[in-house]
C-alpha cells in the first residue's frame, strides 16, 4: 500500500526565485537560475466516470487506444490547449491533482508517447499494463485541497501533453482534475562563459547548497528536444556531464 504520508505538499517542492535548477533534457542539461515565478491554481470537470472505467464519457475514443484527451480551454475562441506555453526562457513545474481518492490519473508526454510499450516484450499489452501499474498518481496521494509532488511533472515548451483517468470505485464519480502550476522565468548560465562555466561546474559538483538547487527533468523520460531547439528555447547550448567532465554540445 502507498504511504500518502511520503510526498512533500508543492509548497515544499516549489521552486523559488534565486534558487538553481538543472533541467535535464534528451540533448543536455540546463543550469540555470529562476529570476521570476507566477503561482498559478487551475481547476476543471472531466464530467461524470462511470464505475471502474478508463474511459472518460466526454473524450472522443479516436483520440488515442488509451482515450487520453488533451485539456482545451474553452474560454478562448477557438478554444486554446490549456496546459501548453510557447514562451522562450521559461519553465512549467506543474503539481497535477485529482478530486476522487481513488481516481488514477496517466499521462501520455508528449502526446502519443507511450510509457509501458515496453511491457509488449511479456505479453503484457500497453493498455492493461498502463490501467495497473503505469499511472502517474492516485486521487489520495495528491489531491485537489492538497497537490502534492507525487503528480509533479516538468512540461517542456510547446509541448502537446494528454490525460487519462480511471475510476477505480465501484460507484459513478464526477470528477475534477486541477493543481498547481509555477510559470517559472530562467536566468540560464552559459556554459561558453568562463563565470558561467565555473557557476555551472560548481552546481554539478554538488558545490552549491543542496536546498539551493533544483533537479528536474523534461515530461516523464525526456521528451525529445534537439540541440537546435534547446538553443532556440534557451538561447544557451546544452551542458553535457557525464559527472566528471562537463563538455558543451553543438548544433
Amino acid at each position: 500500500m502507498t504511504n500518502e504520508n511520503q510526498y512533500k505538499t508543492w509548497q515544499e517542492k516549489h521552486v523559488r526565485p534565486n534558487q538553481h535548477i538543472v533541467y535535464e533534457a534528451s540533448c543536455g542539461l540546463l543550469v540555470g537560475r529562476c529570476s521570476r515565478q507566477e503561482i498559478v491554481k487551475f481547476e476543471g470537470s472531466l464530467g461524470n466516470l462511470a464505475a471502474n472505467t478508463s474511459t472518460p464519457p466526454t473524450a472522443p475514443p479516436a483520440l488515442s487506444r488509451f482515450n487520453f484527451q488533451i485539456l482545451y480551454d474553452n474560454s478562448t475562441t477557438p478554444p486554446r490547449e490549456a496546459l501548453y506555453f510557447t514562451r522562450n526562457k521559461h519553465l512549467w513545474q506543474m503539481f497535477l491533482a485529482l478530486s476522487a481518492k481513488n481516481a488514477r490519473l496517466f499521462l501520455s508526454l508528449p502526446q502519443g508517447q507511450v510509457r509501458c510499450g515496453f511491457k509488449n516484450a511479456l505479453g503484457i499489452t500497453p493498455a492493461d499494463f498502463a490501467r495497473e501499474w503505469g499511472y502517474l498518481f492516485k486521487g489520495r496521494e495528491s489531491s485537489i485541497e492538497k497537490p502534492t509532488d507525487a503528480g509533479e511533472v516538468w512540461l517542456p515548451q510547446n509541448t502537446s501533453m494528454e490525460i487519462g483517468v480511471q475510476n477505480m470505485d465501484d460507484f459513478a464519480i464526477t470528477l475534477q482534475f486541477g493543481g498547481i502550476i509555477n510559470q517559472i522565468d530562467i536566468g540560464p548560465y552559459d556554459p561558453r562563459d568562463p563565470n558561467g562555466r565555473n557557476i555551472i561546474q560548481a552546481i554539478l559538483k554538488h558545490q552549491v547548497r543542496p536546498e539551493n538547487v533544483v533537479w528536474a527533468k523534461a515530461g516523464l523520460d525526456l521528451v525529445p528536444m534537439t540541440t537546435t531547439d534547446f538553443i532556440k528555447s534557451f538561447g544557451v547550448p546544452p551542458v553535457l556531464w557525464d559527472g566528471v567532465v562537463m563538455g558543451v554540445a553543438s548544433e
